[in-house]
């Protein structure tokens, strides 16, 4: 059995958009593959060629392809802590519960999505060293990026550009901008 590269909490756009790439397997192979307990106990899903397919997260936390973790009430209150009320409806449920983990005391994780509000809070929080863009992802597993290209919203560049709008706007993302991140 191969050691897994890196231990990746993924939010549900990006296991939808993993499944629309045909990469899941890929990368649940390569990485120890993290859920959210809010992502397995919603359901997911994403449109195929033909259909609506349901994903049953459960199931593949069964198989042991992919491990389930819940954040602490201590660390939800670390992020309410740290980010304004407002700023935390524009973060859902799953982004939020990854957020709060990411804020643990011992967390060794990376955090992949493309929703804008969560990666800004990511630069916010001073925590940009630890997401990843699904093309960082699927490039450190030897995946072609480029053809066809991948929407933008999963792009490294984007990504990063994202993450410096939260540092340099973090004023208007944090509950108290003057307090040490």
């Amino acid at each position: 059995m191969t050691k897994k590269s890196k231990q990746i909490i993924l939010d549900a756009v990006t296991v939808i958009a993993a499944h629309e790439l045909n990469q899941w397997k890929s990368i649940c192979n390569a990485h120890k593959v993290i859920l959210p307990g809010t992502i397995v106990e919603d359901e997911l899903f994403y449109f195929g060629e033909e259909n609506k397919t349901a994903l049953c997260p459960s199931t593949w936390i069964e198989e042991k392809k992919v491990m389930r973790i819940d954040a602490l009430i201590e660390n939800y209150q670390k992020v309410s802590q740290k980010l304004s009320a407002n700023f935390l409806l524009s973060i859902d449920r799953g982004e939020r519960e990854a957020l709060a983990i990411l804020l643990s005391d011992t967390s060794r994780f990376y955090f992949a999505t493309s929703d804008m509000a969560p990666i800004r809070a990511l630069g916010a929080l001073n925590l940009s060293s630890r997401g990843m863009s699904l093309e960082e992802i699927l490039e450190g597993i030897g995946k072609n990026t480029k053809k066809p290209p991948l929407p933008i919203q999963y792009t490294k560049k984007w990504f990063q550009q994202r993450i410096s709008e939260g540092f340099r706007d973090s004023s208007i993302y944090l509950k108290n901008p003057k307090s040490p991140r």
